[in-house]
């Protein structure tokens, strides 16, 4: 009875601190959710809870139904009521699924061994999955015949997998992508958004597998094929132009923009023509379209006149669009505008005894006024110079002022 006793006592004086008595607190890694094949440094929280200063052996393993992992750190010295935070050497886990880490230590003379070891369970993330093209079109096809692009998509790994699919012909010629959602072990087929009309030449088809929101490509495939025959159907902007000087419009200039867009391919086309007027941070200020209808190897201009109201810099791009175009990088064609300021300003007007016009420079036109030139002409668009006001569209008398308009 009285060595029971002795025992109880001894184990409660131990665990209240008394002796030596070292334990692993926690596991800091692995834990929570990890990646399979990505490497993890184990890292473990060795406490020494007795009153002994004491050196020892730290152990970590991982157990996967067997032990895949283990390591030994000896600590040469932890005082009482210290901490130690151990790091092991790295692992890399090739499993999946639920794991356990194991972590624990061994000391001479542990009155308390209860608290030697800790576990904590993790799970290991497996991201892997394959795509492959079906319906592969065959090692040469036709120019002019639709090919709809289409790919299987399986999820091996053990999460849903937030992705798209991006379809590609010769990295520009052609880009398409599609949002999926696919449930770990899940598979799916996947097509393009439309159809793309084959370019004569040898062409390669690429599919890939983006994981979102990292944007990372986890598979991708590809397939090369060659297109016989000439181009069926091919619209494009031959040509971009503008009705003033494009490094010297002033504003309220009204400008008219103009492109030539051409049927370039073997058979009556029916598209759009687009105008799209940017500013110098990209945002779109104007926009305009026309509808296009041509006999191959026919074309025609179309302008859109546009006042520019601010000075800056603008980017002005004409572009056709059409179900089908087999040759899209001919498509757009940009043209850079610089808009210059009108810079007046108002002096008192020069005290005379003669009764000749005297020049004044003004803040701004005022309204209704019409703007002549010294022989009298009516000017549209006045730049620097001198010039004659009327109201009402009359030809300057003698009498009427006399402006300095200065850009």
């Amino acid at each position: 009875m009285k060595l029971c006793i002795l025992v109880s006592a001894f184990c409660l004086l131990t665990a209240l601190g008394l002796g030596s008595n070292v334990g692993v607190d926690t596991i800091l890694a692995p834990s929570g959710t990890i990646d399979s094949g990505v490497a993890v440094t184990p890292i473990a929280v060795v406490a020494n809870y007795g009153s002994n200063a004491e050196s020892l052996w730290a152990f970590m393993a991982v157990d996967a139904g067997a032990i895949v992992y283990l390591d030994s750190v000896w600590l040469p010295a932890i005082t009482p009521a210290g901490r130690e935070t151990v790091s092991f050497s790295e692992w890399t886990p090739t499993g999946r699924d639920s794991e356990t880490a194991v972590s624990w230590t061994k000391c001479g003379g542990d009155t308390f061994p209860r608290d030697d070891t800790a576990r904590v369970r993790f799970l290991v993330r497996v991201i892997d999955a394959s795509i492959t093209i079906i319906q592969q079109p065959d090692t040469v096809v036709d120019s002019g015949v639709p090919i709809l692009p289409r790919v299987r998509v399986w999820n091996h790994g053990n999460q849903s997998l937030n992705c798209y699919v991006r379809f590609r012909v010769d990295t520009t010629y052609y880009s398409r992508s599609h949002d999926l959602w696919l449930i770990a072990g899940g598979a799916t087929v996947v097509s393009a958004q439309d159809s793309w009309y084959p370019l004569p030449g040898r062409r390669v088809l690429a599919c890939s597998l983006f994981v979102l929101p990292a944007d990372t490509c986890i598979a991708s495939t590809q397939d090369t094929f060659y297109v016989r025959g000439s181009i069926f159907y091919d619209v494009g902007v031959t040509r971009i132009w503008s009705s003033l000087p494009p490094d010297s419009i002033h504003v309220g200039d009204t400008v008219i923009v103009g492109m030539t867009a051409a049927n370039l391919g073997d058979a009556e086309a029916s598209f759009w023509g687009f105008f799209f007027f940017q500013d110098s941070g990209g945002g779109s200020i104007y926009a305009e379209s026309s509808q296009v209808l041509l006999s191959p190897g026919d074309s025609t201009q179309c302008e859109f006149p546009y006042v520019f109201v601010f000075p800056g810099t603008y980017v002005v791009a004409c572009s056709v669009s059409m179900v089908g175009d087999q040759n899209p990088t001919n498509d757009v064609k940009r043209l850079l505008l610089h808009v210059l300021p009108v810079s007046v300003e108002e002096s008192p007007a020069p005290r005379a005894s003669n009764p000749k016009p005297q020049a004044t420079v003004l803040r701004h036109l005022p309204a209704g006024a019409v703007v002549f030139d010294a022989m009298g002409r009516r000017v549209a668009a006045p730049k620097s110079g001198v010039f004659f006001l009327a109201v009402g569209g009359e030809r300057p008398a003698v009498s009427v002022r006399k402006v300095i308009l200065q850009r």
